[in-house]
């Protein structure tokens, strides 16, 4: 609650309002201007449909970047989605321990003398991740589905889906 709860709560507004399209748009922008800033060049080949063109990025500099790092590593598909995707999952974790804040078992541990960490690991978490774990279950063909269309419109992404669609297109 208070002040930190208000600021948090409003940066999740914030990022739901960005839709995730214009993220993933958002993050190949800023991934080509970070690479250029670090003196490199990036192209894309058109081979195989993966990351944000029509083919695998191919960044050429004298050293590793850290970009080029976390390219390796991560999708940027899959970074983007997780970057707009977090906020109904905050809303309803902070919706439930605001409500659990109130109830008498929070209330019982406080006046036994629990500490605020006992109460947080013990008592608030168990019981409002289930929920969380519940809507997860939900979203996770939304996400598969949103995947497949970024790759089919060649947005991103390497989705068999998608990339099946896209070839498949003119038949």
């Amino acid at each position: 609650g208070g002040f930190a709860n208000t600021v948090m709560m409003r940066v999740a507004d914030a990022f739901l309002t960005f839709p995730v399209i214009a993220g993933v748009v958002f993050l190949q922008q800023l991934m080509a201007i970070a690479i250029e800033s670090a003196g490199g060049t990036y192209t894309f080949s058109t081979d195989h449909p993966e990351f944000f063109g029509a083919g695998p990025l191919v960044v050429t500099v004298g050293k590793p970047m850290l970009i080029q790092i976390v390219l390796g590593i991560i999708n940027p598909l899959m970074l983007s989605l997780i970057l707009f995707s977090w906020m109904p999952y905050a809303r309803l974790i902070n919706s439930i321990v605001i409500t659990l804040k109130s109830s008498e078992f929070i209330q019982a541990s406080r006046a036994l003398g629990a500490s605020s960490a006992r109460t947080i690991f013990r008592h608030l978490i168990p019981n409002s991740i289930a929920p969380s774990i519940v809507l997860m279950a939900r979203d996770v063909g939304g996400v598969v589905l949103l995947q497949a269309t970024l790759t089919f419109i060649q947005l991103g992404g390497n989705s068999p889906w998608g990339d099946m669609l896209y070839r498949g297109r003119d038949w």
